[in-house]
């Protein structure tokens, strides 16, 4: 009976700090203005038309208001594939549960440093590309490295700071090497992290 009321206590206390994390919200203008939520956790990536990362869930400390051409990666926690918006106007921003917020509270956000588990997965984005006959590739990471090869030019983010990519793909992170082969003309893919002395 200890341990069922034991259960019962972490189980209420996981679900109360589950509900005051912060949520994803993207608010879509068009002739009626439309919300759409995703729940705390939720990892994103916004691109500009360039490709270029200009936000994520790592770095949207206040409301980005979208007035040109942007894509919208998230990948929510309750499904493996992502979701996808190409969006010309509206918000994405995020927002505290109302019933939960205090004045003067401050949101708390943990940090989850990479765990070295052994084995690194990545969610695949093909898009289309303006070189006939190539495709252009989103790797997300689940250990926040972001690489995007657009057009014949390869990027990368860790942690919502670029890093730079040498060579055919070389990305140095804090204690990893990150080594990813892409081929455009047929979109295969793949990467191997090697620990660094």
């Amino acid at each position: 009976m200890r341990t069922i009321i034991l259960c019962l206590i972490a189980f209420c206390s996981a679900a109360i700090s589950a509900q005051e994390q912060d949520y994803l919200a993207i608010m879509l203008e068009s002739d009626i203005t439309n919300e759409i939520n995703y729940p705390p956790g939720t990892e994103f990536f916004l691109f500009d038309d360039s490709g270029n990362l200009v936000a994520s869930n790592e770095n949207l400390t206040r409301p980005f208001s979208i007035k040109e051409r942007h894509v919208l990666i998230v990948t929510p926690t309750y499904k493996e594939d992502t979701d996808r918006f190409v969006l010309t106007s509206g918000t994405i921003e995020m927002k505290s549960p109302k019933r939960h917020q205090q004045q003067g509270e401050k949101a708390n956000h943990t940090v989850y440093k990479d765990d070295d588990k052994g084995v690194i997965t990545a969610k695949k984005e093909y898009f289309e590309s303006e070189i006939p006959g190539t495709k252009n590739l989103l790797l997300v990471f689940d250990n926040e490295l972001v690489f995007r090869y657009f057009d014949g030019q390869a990027r990368a983010w860790y942690q919502g700071d670029e890093l730079p990519v040498e060579g055919n793909y070389l990305v140095a992170l804090p204690s990893k090497v990150a080594k990813i082969s892409y081929n455009p003309d047929n979109g295969e893919v793949w990467w191997v992290f090697e620990t660094t002395p």
